[in-house]
């Protein structure tokens, strides 16, 4: 089984259903290929509901939503999930360059949010997809990243 986590960049890219999304449909097969677990943290679920608030996404986008949300399974923030909130404090030092144990040099500014996208993929042992270029000094690190281009 192929565990996906979607970052926001790649969500919105399906909701519009643009070209990009086709591209990482047949790259990826996220949705037809029955191995491929999609995962959507509970963090981009906050965002893409943002998103509908502010832009007045109408009943296609609604309905793409929808649908993946049917496809995927969203995973909460939850302060009692001892693994989650390890491997934050352990995204967190590394990208302010203080790690205790990684090797220095890494250091990147990443919004909080994306931390939180981040652990979760670490926590779960599961691929980042995103269009973000934030978040590859963490690729092979702590998890692997497909940046789409």
């Amino acid at each position: 089984m192929r565990k996906l986590l979607l970052d926001t960049s790649v969500i919105l890219h399906y909701m519009r259903g643009d070209s990009t999304f086709q591209k990482i449909e047949e790259e990826h097969k996220l949705l037809t290929d029955p191995s491929c677990i999609i995962l959507i943290s509970a963090i981009s679920v906050g965002e893409i509901e943002g998103f509908f608030l502010r832009r007045g996404y109408g009943a296609k986008q609604t309905e793409r939503w929808r649908k993946l949300l049917e496809k995927s399974i969203t995973l909460s923030i939850d302060g009692k999930d001892d693994k989650l909130m390890k491997a934050f404090a352990e995204i967190q030092a590394y990208s302010q360059n203080n790690h205790p144990s990684l090797n220095p040099g890494k250091s990147k500014t990443i919004g909080q949010n994306d931390l939180w996208i981040a652990a979760t993929a670490y926590a779960v042992g599961a691929t980042l997809l995103t269009k973000d270029s934030d978040f590859e000094h963490f690729s092979e690190v702590f998890f692997k990243v497909i940046k789409i281009d």
